[in-house]
């Protein structure tokens, strides 16, 4: 898994349970009962299938 960190935010890249325990690992005990979806908030551009439409 990898973490990029600039101006904008934070980005992770890797598999999807690796993302999520890396989420566990930052935001600590608070995030044991909250939802991957809920600490991801509101996406932040088109979804990947919205790009895949254009080709």
């Amino acid at each position: 898994m990898k973490q990029y960190l600039d101006d904008k935010g934070l980005r992770l890249v890797g598999k999807a349970w690796e993302i999520r325990h890396q989420l566990r690992k930052l935001t600590g005990p608070a995030a044991d009962s909250r939802k991957l979806r809920e600490m991801l908030g509101k996406p932040a551009g088109p979804a990947v299938s919205e790009l895949n439409r254009g080709s």
